[in-house]
């Protein structure tokens, strides 16, 4: 993974490209995305927000990769 991706690997402008193994959707692993937002005053710099998860992806994934 690299920050930004390639520009052959980011159609949409992203600024992070994350890649799902087949074998992961596969075995129903669960993937989270954590994320800190940085507008909100916190005393740790640890992430407080989920803003990806795979098992709102995984039927649109299944029909795509299977």
């Amino acid at each position: 993974m690299r920050v930004p991706p390639d520009t052959m690997d980011n159609p949409f402008g992203a600024l992070t490209v994350f890649y799902i193994p087949k074998s992961y959707l596969d075995n129903k692993i669960k993937i989270f995305l954590v994320v800190k937002d940085e507008t909100k005053a916190t005393a740790h710099a640890m992430p407080d927000e989920v803003c990806g998860l795979t098992e709102i992806l995984d039927d649109s994934l299944r029909k795509i990769l299977l």
